[in-house]
């Protein structure tokens, strides 16, 4: 009898959110006919053909210097500029109306979601924004500072959010600082010239990137990442349950290892070692050195 009393509610939740979202795509479908009918934002993850550019805005190559963004959900998407020019893109569905606020304070750019953003998520659909942000490319900075070999005044980006995705593609910046509950970030083919900073409860780290060196903590989440080159810097991760992958290249001259955990195992492609709990590890010199603690998370670090 129990059984079936919950079976029963259970359809009940099912058809009752069916006629709620049938009932609001015709009202939608009332006001703008076939152009709005059945239309929605994101599709498991990915922007279907029905989303627009809402806001763009432009600024000057020697304009910003810094990227700030505090955000809910929007996920954000850095990529090259085809030019000299910064290009913010707020893309989204026509009715979210609230949009992101976009201003220049100083040389920074500031990114900030709106309190009254109308959100929605039905069965895979989320009715939030995307920001895409294209960055000029490293030689161009290069060549704006007097071609001093170093993009110096490359952008850095500081981003707080609840849930957004960070992806960084293609782009070189100067330093990231990523504060977050459950959203990710994902590198491709990226460099961070010198430090990445991050705090997440749940969110993944993961993609491939030249990092200088990295800082951070995560109480759930995995770091993955690829080096493109070998690291610079002393790095440290701390996590409660997270795992910790790294893959180095094959020529790199030499790093070393302090792991420790309370249940956690730890392997090295490139000494052979292995072992539990704790081990310090080197790799012919000791620098740079890797700061691994966790509470169950393991710790593997491989060959290219």
């Amino acid at each position: 009898m129990k059984k079936n009393i919950i079976l029963a509610f259970a359809w009940f939740c099912l058809a009752f959110a069916v006629i709620a979202f049938f009932t609001n795509e015709l009202r939608r479908f009332n006001r703008s006919g076939y152009k709005d009918f059945m239309r929605f934002g994101i599709v498991n993850g990915k922007f279907n053909p029905h989303t627009s550019v809402l806001k763009e805005m432009q600024f000057d190559i020697n304009e910003i210097h810094s990227i700030k963004a505090s955000l809910i959900s929007e996920d954000i998407k850095f990529i090259p500029s085809n030019d000299d020019k910064i290009l913010v893109k707020i893309i989204g569905i026509e009715e979210n109306k609230k949009l992101p606020e976009i201003k220049k304070e100083k040389d920074a750019l500031l990114i900030t979601a709106s309190k009254n953003e109308k959100k929605g998520f039905f069965f895979g659909w989320n009715y939030s924004h995307r920001i895409e942000i294209s960055i000029p490319s490293a030689e161009l900075y290069i060549a704006e500072n007097d071609g001093n070999g170093r993009a110096e005044n490359t952008i850095s980006a500081f981003i707080d959010s609840t849930s957004s995705d960070i992806r960084i593609c293609d782009i070189t910046l100067k330093n990231l600082h990523f504060k977050s509950v459950s959203g990710d970030v994902i590198f491709r083919n990226s460099k961070i010239e010198n430090q990445f900073e991050f705090n997440t409860s749940s969110g993944d780290i993961r993609g491939e990137a030249s990092i200088y060196g990295f800082t951070g903590s995560s109480v759930s989440g995995d770091f993955k990442l690829r080096f493109l080159s070998a690291p610079k810097n002393d790095s440290t991760f701390n996590s409660t349950s997270g795992d910790f992958s790294i893959y180095l290249p094959n020529d790199i001259t030499g790093f070393s290892c302090d792991f420790n955990s309370s249940s956690g195992d730890y392997k090295n492609r490139f000494t052979g070692s292995s072992a539990e709990k704790k081990i310090y590890d080197v790799y012919k010199t000791d620098s740079p050195r890797l700061f691994i603690k966790t509470v169950s998370g393991d710790c593997r670090i491989y060959t290219n």
